[in-house]
């Protein structure tokens, strides 16, 4: 008797679901791309030759020294008034051999 207890509890649990309120995951906005081109390229960008220092903001290793000084700013209008705006700046210091960018996203 007891096992079939056991038996019976942990397999109705195991069964059963909580109600989550607003969906499944709680920061979905993280997901939302960058840029414009970003959105087109369906938000998954692997490599690119393009010309655009936005493209670092989902891939790092797209940043090249020829964005140096170079000043992106990006707005992106999505659905139910969902907006993302944001700034991005590179620098290429020639003497460390390094390539910073510095991004804000408001």
């Amino acid at each position: 008797m007891h096992k079939a207890l056991l038996f019976f509890f942990l397999t109705s649990s195991y069964l059963l679901q909580a109600q989550v309120q607003g969906g499944e995951h709680v920061f979905e906005f993280l997901r939302l791309a960058q840029s414009p081109h970003i959105t087109a390229l369906g938000s998954m960008v692997v490599s690119s030759p393009a010309k655009d220092m936005m493209l670092g903001a989902a891939n790092p290793a797209l940043l090249r020294p020829e964005f140096h000084t170079h000043l992106g700013i990006n707005y992106n209008m999505y659905y139910a008034n969902t907006k993302v705006s944001n700034v991005m700046y590179a620098y290429h210091a020639k003497s460390f051999k390094l390539l910073s960018a510095l991004a804000c996203n408001i």
